[in-house]
């Protein structure tokens, strides 16, 4: 019987995988020293209210909690990929808010900072929403895929084997 059940969980959680993929992104874990400098670009200050759009398992979110007081919250709308954020959150002890919802769907207009590393056709759909939600001087911190609307105010390489590929955008409103 244990094996069935952790038969029929993986297949449940490849299928949920492979349809989040299809439908949003698939779960691809940023590396921490991409997270360390996604966190250094976005001049994070004490009490701003931090935004993760696609949190994945929250590593980014727990890396900015760790050096700022803030108020960190994410969305992960895979369930297995958000039990994963859970659990990495309860491990790390800090103040980290994980919601299992869509962002498309979510109000964005109280955020300071906001990460995305999400695919072009996303970033497409949120550039109009951060156009009608967001306030003046909120920065927007995307890896790997650019806001073709919007000029960056930096970039920053990640690889230095690849200066130009794999790039941080900070952008601000």
């Amino acid at each position: 019987i244990l094996a069935l059940l952790i038969g029929i969980s993986a297949i449940v959680f490849l299928v949920s995988l492979l349809y989040s993929a299809f439908v949003y992104v698939p779960f691809v874990p940023t590396p921490l020293s991409v997270v360390r400098k996604m966190v250094d670009a976005a001049e994070i200050t004490d009490g701003e209210r931090i935004y993760d759009l696609g949190c994945g398992d929250g590593r980014l979110l727990v890396e900015a909690a760790k050096r700022k007081s803030i108020i960190a919250r994410g969305f992960e709308i895979n369930p297995f990929v958000y039990f994963l954020g859970k659990l990495r959150v309860l491990m790390s002890h800090q103040k980290v808010r994980i919601d299992k919802k869509n962002f498309e769907k979510e109000s964005l207009h109280d955020a300071d900072v906001i990460f995305c590393y999400l695919f072009p056709h996303v970033m497409q759909k949120l550039s109009v929403k951060f156009q009608n939600e967001l306030q003046k001087g909120t920065r927007i911190v995307s890896y790997c895929f650019p806001l073709t609307s919007r000029v960056p105010k930096k970039i920053f390489p990640t690889r230095s084997d690849k200066p130009n590929n794999f790039l941080i955008y900070v952008y601000e409103v």
